[in-house]
């Protein structure tokens, strides 16, 4: 069922550190099987384990803010700074998994890449699968979520000095092409919306990107994959507003992703506040300005739950 919404506690700089644990709270498949896990005392699992399983807080028509302390101190977060949401993302579910690793509480993020070099002049041919627990996204030339999906596989010539060397024929031209050989349960997205400067800075990208509530994998899947095309509802969006050295993290989830699409929660620290689909999208699309200090307001991570397992069965995570 859906999780009680609960603020949780600032504790100096750590906007980025809360939006990442609302939407890691609010993320089904991912809360089961944590809670399901069994931690060593004193492990980054074991406090995120209970901070994951708070519930509403005794029926209280406003239950107080959760407090994060333990999972920060554990994680050897400094408050006084802020931190970049997507490393803190993979930290963070590196640490629990480390902690448990026979629990497999990673699982539901778990998707495959398929990378094959071809060389057609000598008919040669090299296919290799990774493990991925996410995807980032160049969003410099992409107006729409899909556009910025296509660009992330797209086929990349390997000629000239980037000649690939085929083992028994020397350097050939060829093409590498990616593509994505399992779907995962979660769809983990994230946008690169920093990038670094010449003068040895960070600037922030705002360009806007459409995002839509419902996304399929099909236009990225292997070729021949028995996946389908893997259709997916958009149940979380982390957002950035601000500069790169000046901003603030909060972050959307929706109760039922398989239900009325309007209903949304903006979690900013301790704010709790039911939305509309209006408001999300503004902000998940980008958009200037935001805070006093410039910038824009940003879709940073995207989170999106499965409908249908292969095989047509409804996937635990979209339950």
């Amino acid at each position: 069922g859906a999780v009680a919404p609960r603020g949780l506690r600032n504790l100096g700089n750590t906007c980025y550190m809360n939006s990442v644990l609302q939407s890691l709270r609010h993320a089904p498949g991912f809360a089961r099987r944590l809670a399901a896990a069994r931690f060593p005392p004193g492990s980054v699992g074991e406090a995120l384990q209970g901070l994951l399983a708070a519930d509403g807080g005794g029926g209280a028509d406003a239950p107080p803010p959760l407090d994060p302390s333990e999972v920060a101190r554990r994680m050897g977060v400094d408050v006084r700074f802020q931190e970049d949401a997507h490393e803190f993302l993979r930290r963070v579910l590196d640490a629990a998994d480390s902690d448990a690793p026979d629990a497999g509480v990673l699982s539901p993020f778990e998707g495959r890449l398929s990378s094959t070099i071809e060389a057609a002049a000598v008919g040669f041919s090299k296919r290799r699968e990774e493990r991925v627990l996410d995807l980032s996204l160049d969003v410099h030339r992409a107006a729409t979520l899909e556009e910025a999906l296509a660009d992330a596989v797209a086929p990349v010539p390997l000629e000239g000095e980037n000649r690939y060397r085929v083992p028994g024929h020397g350097p050939h031209d060829a093409v590498k092409r990616t593509a994505v050989a399992r779907a995962p349960e979660l769809l983990q997205l994230h946008l690169k919306r920093f990038e670094h400067t010449l003068q040895g800075g960070v600037a922030k990208i705002g360009t806007p990107v459409t995002v839509p509530l419902r996304l399929g994998l099909g236009p990225v899947m292997e070729k021949g994959s028995a996946e389908g095309g893997a259709e997916y509802d958009l149940s979380c969006v982390v957002v950035h507003t601000g500069r790169a050295h000046a901003g603030h993290y909060y972050a959307y989830v929706r109760p039922d992703p398989r239900g009325r699409p309007g209903r949304w929660l903006r979690l900013d620290d301790t704010r709790v506040e039911e939305v509309g689909w209006d408001r999300v999208r503004a902000d998940a699309e980008g958009q200037r300005g935001g805070l006093a200090w410039g910038g824009s307001t940003t879709a940073y991570l995207l989170q999106y739950a499965r409908r249908e397992a292969p095989g047509g069965r409804e996937c635990p995570a979209s339950q």
